[in-house]
């Protein structure tokens, strides 16, 4: 199948599953719970929630601009070796730990649990252009917004945004489950 395959569809279902999963587990967090961390090394919910706006807000600007230049799709999406790169850099293994670049470190400021509602958002945007992305050619190439040495595929930030999500959505649900998480 050419441009927007089953794996697409099936990646952005489970992400989607999993937001909503957290989303309503954390929505009715005070904003001290939300600000909440163990110690000073480890991102509180409301970090996680800053953190996944920083990164993904200019992928949205990128799949717009590349996905409406994007030709129809010619063949497969095959990830970038960048993408794979990552894939696991990003990723809800861990597989090893990649420095956060600097226009994605959370604040250390206390948010306000709204960012939960402004992330479900954004996300919203974000699936929205990938179902604009039919029959688009997902090898379509751009630059990491993050590193101009980096290029990357249409279909690699989608497959980012999703892993990406899982990997800091698990994070936050994990705070939960500490038994020193204020109650």
């Amino acid at each position: 199948m050419r441009g927007i395959a089953d794996w697409t569809t099936t990646l952005t279902e489970k992400s989607r599953e999993l937001e909503k999963r957290a989303t309503e587990r954390l929505k009715t967090l005070t904003n001290d719970q939300i600000n909440w961390r163990p110690d000073k090394a480890t991102w509180s919910i409301g970090q996680q929630f800053d953190h996944l706006l920083l990164s993904t807000r200019p992928y949205i600007e990128i799949i717009q601009r590349v996905g409406a230049s994007a030709g129809p799709a010619q063949k497969d999406y095959k990830p970038s070796l960048w993408g794979k790169f990552m894939f696991r850099a990003v990723g809800p293994e861990e597989s090893f730990p990649a420095p956060v670049p600097k226009p994605m470190v959370p604040t250390e400021k206390p948010v306000d649990r709204a960012i939960i509602d402004e992330f479900t958002g954004l996300q919203d945007q974000f699936q929205a252009l990938v179902c604009g992305l039919v029959g688009k050619d997902l090898n379509a190439r751009f630059t990491s917004p993050f590193a101009s040495f980096v290029k990357l595929k249409l279909g690699d930030a989608i497959k980012m945004n999703a892993l990406h999500n899982e990997r800091h959505l698990n994070k936050a649900l994990r705070l939960l489950e500490r038994t020193d998480f204020p109650r």
